[in-house]
């Protein structure tokens, strides 16, 4: 390119040729060296912001690189001499790739009545002055260049610093407004620096001003740049009082629900123990009662106590389930599973319900479905546990379905021989039970709600729990369901990490004290409740272990470190010395460091429970402990030997029908017209005191036939009956049919 040819025009005017990326200059006129007071050519090479001088010049070039037309600007130069002069500058863009500015600029017509507008400046000062943040500008120098009418009502300066234009005077204001603290010397302002002390910031700065009238005020400043040089500083001041105020409302309510969640968190833990300890009496002197008694009514009296208490700690565990996932204190616990085993076991827990309503169950696992799963096995089972029991509720007859299958399998490969599977686990209970009504189903899910709360009992928690509990694994839960026809229950639970090579072991086979006879042992109990020790000790009377008891931890050590016992059994929570701290003195304790210490523990949150495995405790039993449980963690720390099981006598449901009973078919027609019809409707309504003289007539009916089932039959019906053992009562209804046909088969 010729570089003369494009300053000929206008010789008079100041002519540049500037480079578009550094704005060095690259070639000027006589007349540019001449107005500027240099030799020719000492303008080549210097950058064009070493002459430029006015505030808006800092702004200017930022619109020309932005811009593809001609740009024209109000200015001001600086001679070699120091001297400045105003300007009226052009630039446009030149060369065959648009590489360089072409600048033209001319002194500035002072003889004008009207001055000629400077587009860039008016930019510039309404840019200012529209903002809300008050704004100071500064050159290196430490010289204030321009401020905002936000700025000086932001600081309220003064107006005779405003008009003496006193820099050190409005820095030394500021300076005097702000909060001081007593004792500690204040640190100057990032504007008192670069003012007063005319101290390089280097980088951004950034501040908090707490003003004298408690004002918060935050200030920001960043050097001003043209392009690689830095020209000036740019102060930013925002008046924040209502956001920190704000901010310190938020934090307060954030401390107080915190607090508020330790709180529930500490109430559900008292709570827990607090519930859970008196069950552990009524339970456990109940299951102790069963086996000691002999007579029949007193046995149907325990069992009725035993269902009753079962009952009551459901619907204890269901509260404190939903308040544990309320206060975000469940946590849940994975871990490898056999999926066989696992969603075979539902058919052995709920087989009385399905016999007592004789109803048909099927389980149906995909072949697709992987052999082990990783999940949180327990709240996975009290998720199926939930719906089948539901489905059992309201389902009179038919069936119910337990559905297993995988969706959107798909392998991570980590390497030629490492790779893991994952899949959505897909679970359905489906049953042909009432239905659902429309109206209804939304709000199935809710807390308190049940299909017909007029003819079925609960607390309308399951379905609540069910759907946190799925919501807590990432899954979802939802219902299909036909009114009068059924209902289906689909649990999606993604990303479930899935084994195939997992060993299939069976289930333990039911664990049976009285068969377990320990070597002679000596058992520490230590608990704070008289009732819980002397429930252990009376547990434990005839299984060959010698008990003795503490009613503290300091007791239960002087009483160890003498007696030397092979176990000790260990509140966790004891008012002068709880089980850790027992614990710790046990370690330490050369004699008594190996004996194994068992925590007795009526919490049942997570994080009690990692604690007690955390130090060390050799075993957990939660209160209410029956005795089967106590026996079976005795059995994993003491010698025992185990007897013979004697195989089962003969119950009323498999009783050899082959007796002397006097004419059957007069018999038969007995049962058929005066009792058949009235036991059905005992299906749907139980006046107990018609139970009772039902099976009373069913006794005078036995007597009078030597019919020893029916009158075992009626006596049962009156037991129940005597016991407000509704669940009893309508097994035995559902048994009736069977009864009467199997002496219809001695005819």
């Amino acid at each position: 390119m010729n570089l003369e040819a494009l300053m000929l025009e206008g010789s008079s005017e100041i002519l540049m040729l500037l480079d578009v990326q550094s704005l060095q200059i690259v070639a000027a006129n006589d007349a540019a060296h001449q107005q500027l007071g240099y030799e020719q050519p000492q303008l080549v090479g210097r950058v064009i912001g070493d002459i430029e001088c006015a505030l808006s010049d800092l702004f200017f070039w930022e619109e020309v690189a932005a811009s593809t037309t001609l740009m024209e600007a109000q200015g001001s130069y600086q001679r070699r001499d120091g001297s400045v002069f105003e300007i009226r500058k052009f630039v446009q863009r030149a060369g065959d790739n648009q590489e360089f500015y072409q600048l033209r600029a001319r002194p500035a017509r002072k003889q004008r009545v009207e001055p000629e507008v400077d587009v860039t400046g008016l930019h510039l000062t309404a840019t200012l002055e529209a903002t809300d943040d008050g704004i100071l500008l500064t050159d290196n120098d430490g010289t204030i260049l321009n401020m905002n009418h936000r700025f000086s009502n932001l600081m309220a300066l003064p107006e005779h610093l405003l008009a003496e234009r006193d820099d050190h005077g409005i820095v030394a204001y500021i300076e005097s407004i702000l909060l001081k603290s007593p004792g500690i010397s204040d640190t100057p302002t990032a504007l008192s620096q670069a003012i007063d002390l005319k101290l390089d910031l280097g980088g951004d700065t950034f501040e908090k001003l707490h003003l004298a009238d408690g004002r918060v005020v935050e200030c920001m400043s960043h050097p001003a740049r043209d392009r690689h040089r830095t020209i000036g500083r740019v102060f930013c001041y925002r008046d924040i009082t209502e956001r920190v105020q704000h901010e310190e409302y938020l934090q307060e309510a954030r401390d107080i629900a915190e607090q508020a969640t330790i709180s529930k968190g500490q109430f559900l833990a008292n709570m827990s123990h607090e519930i859970r300890t008196p069950m552990n009496a009524i339970l456990g002197y109940s299951d102790i009662l069963e086996s000691d008694l002999t007579n029949k009514v007193h046995k149907e009296y325990i069992a009725s106590i035993k269902t009753s208490s079962k009952n009551l700690l459901t619907i204890i565990n269901d509260i404190l389930d939903l308040s544990k996932i309320e206060a975000g204190k469940l946590e849940l616990h994975f871990e490898i599973v056999s999926t066989e085993l696992f969603f075979s076991q539902f058919q052995r827990i709920f087989s009385p319900g399905f016999e007592r309503k004789n109803i048909a169950y099927k389980l149906e696992i995909a072949p697709s479905t992987p052999a082990g799963l990783y999940i949180d096995e327990i709240r996975l089972s009290q998720i199926i546990s939930n719906l089948i029991g539901n489905a059992i509720k309201f389902t009179d007859k038919g069936r119910i379905r337990l559905k297993v299958y995988p969706e959107n399998l798909r392998i991570v490969e980590h390497s030629p021989y490492n790779s893991d599977t994952f899949a959505s686990l897909v679970i359905e209970v489906q049953d042909t039970g009432i239905g659902i009504p429309v109206g209804l189903q939304e709000n199935i899910f809710n807390e308190f709600v049940q299909a017909d709360d007029r003819k079925t009992q609960g607390t309308g928690l399951g379905l609540a729990i069910t759907k946190r509990l799925v919501s807590l694994m990432g899954g979802s839960v939802s219902l299909t369901s036909s009114l009068n026809k059924g209902s289906t229950f689909k649990v999606i639970i993604p990303e479930v990490a899935c084994h195939n090579d997992i060993e299939r072991k069976m289930p333990e086979n039911d664990f049976s004290p009285e068969l377990i006879v320990f070597e002679k042992s000596l058992v520490l109990v230590v608990d704070d409740n008289k009732e819980n020790r002397n429930y252990l000790k009376d547990a434990l009377k005839n299984s060959g272990i010698t008990v003795i008891m503490a009613s503290n931890g300091n007791q239960a050590l002087t009483i160890a470190k003498k007696e030397l016992p092979q176990l000790i059994i260990a509140d966790i929570r004891m008012s002068k010395m709880d089980g850790f701290a027992l614990l710790k003195l046990i370690r330490q304790d050369e004699a008594l460091r190996h004996v194994p210490v068992i925590a007795y523990t009526a919490s049942a949150m997570k994080t009690s429970k990692v604690r007690i495995f955390e130090n060390d405790f050799a075993g957990l039993l939660l209160k209410p402990v029956l005795v089967s449980e106590l026996y079976k963690e005795l059995c994993r720390h003491l010698p025992y030997t185990s007897k013979e099981k004697q195989p089962a006598g003969p119950t009323l449901l498999n009783t050899d029908y082959k007796e002397d009973v006097y004419r059957v078919k007069e018999l038969v027609q007995a049962l058929e017209t005066g009792f058949t019809e009235k036991c059905a409707a005992f299906a749907n309504r139980q006046p107990l005191a018609e139970i009772k003289e039902f099976g009373d007539g069913l006794i005078t009916l036995g007597n009078t036939h030597n019919a020893k089932s029916i009158i075992r039959f009626g006596e049962e019906m009156m037991h129940a009956a005597n016991n407000f053992d509704i669940e009893r009562i309508l097994v035995l209804i559902n048994k009736f049919p069977e009864l009467v046909n199997k002496l219809k088969a001695l005819l």
